[in-house]
């Protein structure tokens, strides 16, 4: 074994010779093991359960002594220490102490967008449109940058992510939703039959812009904004033009049929 020795050496006295005595020190030394070693893994993904960093060191005169920063659950980089001892008195070691980086990688999901139907009303509609994915514990709603979603027309939108624990995949996390134009409709359309002198009484209702009256004296006639004033039978339509930032599209009612009355009046006789 590796340790320090001494050794006497002695001749026994006779009748030609005297007796002597001779002590010597020698010492076997420690053999130098080169120290073998695999780190077991060292790269994880994040999927909520904590990861340990082992190291297989395959000299049996070899053992792991103590470890610090083996251990984590979320996603970054990390720093592993691991001290040796030898087993083995006979021994000692090529190196006592190992470091190794080790991480653990951000898990990628797909982000899963909720889009409702998008038709143009004048109000804001990025409220109701919402981004998500599905994490290790259950759904996890995402931030949406912000932008109004009113007219018409297309927008892009893009979740943000504040958990480190995961990567959002590429070319998911934004998203193009289109707001349609809405259409223009006419409600309650009516004239009224009134007696020449009178004043032309059209009305009618309609979502979007302005209702605007063309007359004509046949029903499928040409039509113009000129209102009839002499006493006759006339038909009116109620229009709503296209609109001029292209949000909604114009309607144009089915005519209807209204008269113009001849006034009576009383004929006064003179003389």
């Amino acid at each position: 074994n590796a340790v320090n020795y001494v050794v006497n050496a002695f001749v026994a006295e006779t009748e030609n010779y005297l007796s002597a005595e001779l002590t010597a020190k020698f010492a076997i030394a420690q053999a130098t093991i080169t120290v073998n070693y695999t780190l077991v893994a060292n790269t994880f993904e994040f999927d909520g359960t904590e990861k340990t960093v082992e190291l297989d060191v395959t000299d049996a005169q070899v053992e792991v002594d103590t470890i610090t920063g083996d251990k984590a659950t979320d996603a970054d980089a990390y720093s592993v220490t691991f001290t040796l001892k030898s087993n083995d008195a006979n021994y000692v070691l090529s190196v006592y102490e190992l470091t190794f980086a080790w991480n653990i990688t951000a898990k990628e999901v797909e982000v899963e967008w909720t889009v409702p139907a998008l038709v143009y009303t004048g109000e804001d509609l990025f409220a109701g449109i919402s981004a998500s994915y599905e994490g290790v514990k259950g759904t996890v709603n995402l931030a949406i940058t912000t932008v109004a979603i009113v007219n018409a027309g297309d927008y892009t939108l893009e979740a943000t992510n504040g958990d480190t624990n995961y990567t959002l995949k590429a070319g998911t996390e934004t998203k193009t939703v289109t707001v349609a134009k809405a259409q223009a409709v006419i409600t309650e359309f009516d004239a009224e039959d009134i007696e020449f002198g009178e004043t032309v009484i059209v009305s009618a209702k309609t979502n979007f812009g302005t209702v605007t009256y063309v007359y004509s004296t046949e029903e499928n006639g040409t039509y113009t904004d000129v209102v009839p004033v002499n006493a006759n039978n006339y038909w009116v339509k109620a229009v709503v033009a296209d609109d001029v930032d292209g949000n909604y599209i114009g309607a144009e009612a089915d005519p209807v049929d209204f008269e113009i009355a001849p006034k009576e009046v009383d004929v006064v006789w003179a003389g």
